[in-house]
């Protein structure tokens, strides 16, 4: 080999060297600007803004579009409304019991329940490591895991047992829990709610629509109720009624409408701004389904948005 092949081999050599050293570089370079999960939530205003994630979960319209037809139209506790052939793929299916295994809408509520329970377990496993009020971790801890089992809830009556994903960094494959499991985890979540939430009235104006104590004890009643065990249903539903927190609407369309919102006979509702997108804090079912009952000065009825 000459001297000027080996000359010509060690620059390559050298070239290819500095250009996979700049590559390893280049590519180990920390993202500027982006909220990773390695470096969110770490501080107090991430907390909040973790838990805040929570609740848009559950404003998310393939949540409630994919709820709605299983557990409202199939049980008659609710019907579609207007025109007849309105949605007539995702709900006529479900009104007539003749749904399929790729029933149109499943997997849209199948993957943002998924999302919902993603947003919880960050709150649950990192915000317990952050340096801040220790009454106020608490209390986003416990709002997190009220979703959750909400979230499971919802799981556990439309698909039985389901895959438990309690960690941010699950396993691939997960196996099906059975229906007993993924009650269990129910029942443990809305529990630490129940002991660690404020009731509705301790809570600021601002913070109005937070789940509460009132909400964890009422959940809990439901889950019992449908595992049959009528002691503790009927214990956690007289918490409610005892706390002397909620009632009933003096006016009936209140109780649904725009004047009752987080009223006395709320126990937990989805909030929403009167806008146009989820992203904006607005919710499909702030925008076009149904209205409230308000008059106007003349006397007039005005149709304003139901939440």
């Amino acid at each position: 080999m000459t001297s000027r092949a080996i000359k010509y081999i060690i620059l390559l050599t050298a070239a290819l060297t500095l250009l996979f050293t700049g590559c390893k570089k280049f590519l180990e370079k920390e993202p500027q600007g982006l909220l990773t999960e390695q470096f969110f939530p770490t501080t107090a205003t991430d907390a909040l803004q973790a838990t805040n994630a929570c609740y848009e979960a559950v404003r998310e319209w393939s949540y409630n579009s994919g709820g709605y037809p299983i557990l409202d139209i199939m049980s008659d506790d609710a019907r579609k409304g207007s025109n007849p052939s309105d949605q007539s793929n995702t709900v006529g299916a479900y009104d007539k019991f003749a749904i399929t295994t790729t029933q149109d809408g499943l997997d849209r509520w199948w993957a943002a329940l998924y999302v919902g329970v993603k947003y919880t377990n960050v709150v649950i496993e990192k915000v317990p490591a952050i340096n801040m009020d220790n009454n106020l971790k608490t209390r986003y801890i416990a709002e997190a895991q009220f979703i959750r089992g909400l979230i499971y809830f919802d799981f556990v009556r439309a698909w039985g047992g389901v895959p438990l994903v309690t960690t941010t960094t699950p396993p691939l494959k997960l196996a099906q829990a059975t229906v007993d499991q993924v009650y269990a985890l129910i029942i443990n979540d809305l529990t630490f709610a129940a002991d660690n939430l404020p009731e509705k009235n301790e809570y600021a104006a601002a913070d109005l629509g937070r789940a509460t104590k009132g909400a964890a004890r009422s959940l809990l009643a439901k889950v019992y109720l449908f595992r049959h065990d009528f002691v503790n249903a009927e214990k956690y539903a007289m918490d409610v009624i005892n706390s002397s927190k909620y009632g009933l609407e003096p006016v009936f369309t209140n109780a649904n409408g725009i004047n009752g919102q987080n009223g006395i006979e709320s126990i937990f509702e989805v909030g929403a701004l009167q806008v146009e997108g989820t992203e904006n804090g607005g919710n499909q079912y702030a925008n076009t389904q149904g209205s409230g009952e308000t008059r106007t000065e003349d006397g007039d009825l005005a149709d304003l948005p139901s939440i």
